[in-house]
C-alpha cells in the first residue's frame, strides 16, 4: 500500500508538472501570436522557441501548433529583413554608387539573407509578389557587386547566382538580359541560349530598366522606367531610379523632376533627399542642395555621406565651424575607409583655413592611411622647405 501510494503520488506530481508546462507553452503561443501580429518578429521567434522547450513530449498537438506559428514568424522575419536590405541597396545604388569597401560590407549582408531564401522558397505558392521582386533584385545587385573586379571566377559566381534565381523564382526578361550578359563577357557563345521574354509588368519593365542602368545604356532604361510609371503611376521605384537615370544622362532638371515625385511618395525618407541635394549641387543650386542635406539627416541622423556633402558646402561657403562639425558628424557614421578618407582630407582643409597647419598635417596623414591621394599630396605640398 505504501509503495503504491508513492507511486501515485509521484505520478501526480508529474501530471501537474506537466500541466503547468503545458499552460506555460500556451501562453507562450499566444504571446508568440500578438508579437507576430505586432510585426515584432525577432521577438515573436524567441517567444515560439522558448513555449516549444516548456511542450511536453505528450503533447503533440501543442507542438505542432507552436512549430506552425514559429515558421510563420521566422518566414516573414525574412520577408521583412530581406524588404529593408534590398530597399537600402536600391538607395546606395542611386545617385552616386557606393564605393567598393562599403559595396562588400552591404552584399555580405545581402548574401546573408540570399542564403536564407530556402525558408521562403519551400513556401513559393504563398511567396508574395515584393517578395519575388526583392529576391531577383538582390541576386543582379549581388551580382554586380561580385563582378566589380572584372575576374573571370566572379563572373562565373555571378551567373551561378542569376541561374539560382532564374530557377528560384521564375524568368524575367532582366534576368534573362544579365545572364546572357554576364556570359558574353566569360566568352561564351549565346546564339542558343533562351531569348529573353517580353516585359509585361509594371515591375518587369522597372527591373529591366535597371538592367539596361547597369550596362549604362541609359536611353533604354529611361524607356523601361517610363513605361513602368506608365502602367503603375504610383510606385516609388520606377520614379526614382528615372531621377538617377536623368542625372547620369546630364537631364538635372529631369533628375529633379523624378525626385520631387519621390519626396511626394516617400515624405520621410532620407535618401530621397540625399539624391535630390546630389542633384542640386550638380546645378550649382547650394542653397537648394544645403536644405535637402540637412532634411535627410534630420530624418537619418548617421547619414554620413549627407553629412560630408554639407560639410564641404558649408567649407566652401566659409563656414568653418558648421563643416568641421559636419565632419565630425560623418566620422562617426561611416565605416567606408574611402569615405573617411574624405572626411579627413576635408577636415585638413577647415584647419589649414583656420590658419592651424599642425592639425592640418595630423588629419592629412590620418587620409593617406585611408588610402586618400589627394591628401598624399597636398601633405608633400606643405612638407615642402
Amino acid at each position: 500500500v505504501i509503495a503504491a501510494g508513492a507511486v501515485l503520488g509521484g505520478l501526480l506530481v508529474l501530471a501537474g508538472y506537466s500541466q503547468r508546462q503545458t499552460h506555460l507553452a500556451e501562453a507562450t503561443l499566444d504571446e508568440g501570436r500578438e508579437r507576430l501580429a505586432n510585426r515584432q518578429y525577432a521577438e515573436a521567434v524567441r517567444t515560439l522557441r522558448r513555449g516549444l522547450a516548456l511542450v511536453p513530449t505528450t503533447d503533440g498537438s501543442l507542438k505542432r501548433r507552436l512549430e506552425v506559428v514559429l515558421h510563420q514568424a521566422m518566414r516573414e522575419q525574412v520577408e521583412h529583413e530581406l524588404h529593408a536590405v534590398v530597399d537600402l541597396l536600391r538607395f546606395r545604388f542611386g545617385v552616386t554608387p557606393p564605393a567598393d569597401d562599403e559595396a562588400r560590407s552591404l552584399a555580405a549582408r545581402g548574401q546573408a539573407l540570399w542564403e536564407r531564401r530556402l525558408l521562403l522558397v519551400e513556401a513559393a505558392g504563398n511567396m508574395t509578389a515584393q517578395t519575388r521582386a526583392d529576391f531577383v533584385d538582390l541576386a543582379t545587385i549581388l551580382a554586380e557587386i561580385r563582378t566589380r573586379d572584372g575576374s573571370h571566377e566572379s563572373l562565373e559566381n555571378a551567373v551561378r547566382l542569376l541561374e539560382e534565381a532564374r530557377e528560384q523564382f521564375g524568368p524575367s526578361p532582366a534576368l534573362v538580359r544579365e545572364i546572357r550578359s554576364y556570359s558574353r563577357r566569360l566568352g561564351r557563345d549565346t546564339r542558343d541560349s533562351d531569348s529573353a521574354p517580353a516585359p509585361q509588368t509594371a515591375w518587369e519593365h522597372y527591373d529591366l530598366g535597371r538592367s539596361y542602368l547597369r550596362s549604362g545604356e541609359h536611353a533604354l532604361a529611361e524607356k523601361a522606367f517610363e513605361r513602368s510609371i506608365t502602367l503603375q503611376p504610383g510606385e516609388f521605384w520606377p520614379h526614382f531610379f528615372q531621377g538617377v537615370c536623368a542625372y547620369r544622362l546630364g537631364h538635372a532638371q529631369d533628375a529633379v523632376a523624378a525626385l520631387d515625385t519621390c519626396v511626394a511618395l516617400a515624405p520621410r525618407t532620407a535618401a530621397c533627399y540625399y539624391n535630390r541635394a546630389k542633384v542640386h549641387e550638380t546645378r550649382g543650386h547650394v542653397e537648394q542642395a544645403l536644405e535637402d542635406y540637412s532634411q535627410a539627416l534630420v530624418l537619418e541622423p548617421g547619414l554620413a555621406d549627407a553629412a560630408l556633402n554639407r560639410g564641404i558646402l558649408w567649407y566652401r561657403q566659409g563656414r568653418y565651424e558648421q563643416a568641421a562639425a559636419d565632419f565630425d558628424r560623418a566620422q562617426s557614421g561611416t565605416s567606408s575607409r574611402k569615405t573617411l578618407g574624405l572626411v579627413h582630407y576635408n577636415l585638413a582643409l577647415v584647419h589649414l583655413a583656420r590658419k592651424n597647419q599642425p592639425a592640418a598635417q595630423t588629419c592629412l596623414k590620418r587620409a593617406i592611411a585611408y588610402g586618400d591621394d589627394d591628401a598624399r599630396e597636398l601633405l608633400r605640398r606643405l612638407e615642402r622647405p
